[in-house]
């Protein structure tokens, strides 16, 4: 089941991603190729879709009459959700305090 996604907002990114470009606290985790202000305007870009993906399920769930089925499709959709989040959360750096990691595993 697939809901629909907020457009591709390109110059909105853009616009963001240089205003979190001169945040010291932000850049403090550019490394390489990888730049930290603009995953996280991506990131943020994709909260936003998933946020109203989420809505759209949720509402669905909702809905008198649903079978079983269509309550464990919606379920795993907004599993699907929530992955595409976690995924963000793990590979942005800003966020990293979130990550729960084991004692011994290095931070990225």
């Amino acid at each position: 089941m697939k809901t629909k996604r907020v457009p591709e907002r390109t110059d909105l990114e853009i616009e963001l991603a240089r205003r979190l470009s001169d945040v010291r606290s932000i850049t403090e985790f550019d490394g390489g190729e990888h730049k930290e202000a603009w995953a996280l305007a991506h990131a943020l870009h994709e909260f936003e879709s998933t946020s109203q993906a989420m809505q759209e399920l949720v509402a669905k769930l909702r809905s008198p009459g649903i079978s079983d089925d269509e309550i464990k499709d919606i379920l795993l959709d907004i599993g699907e959700e929530l992955r595409e989040i976690l995924w963000h959360v793990n590979h942005l750096g800003f966020y990293d305090y979130l990550v729960e990691r084991d004692s011994l595993e290095p931070r990225s």
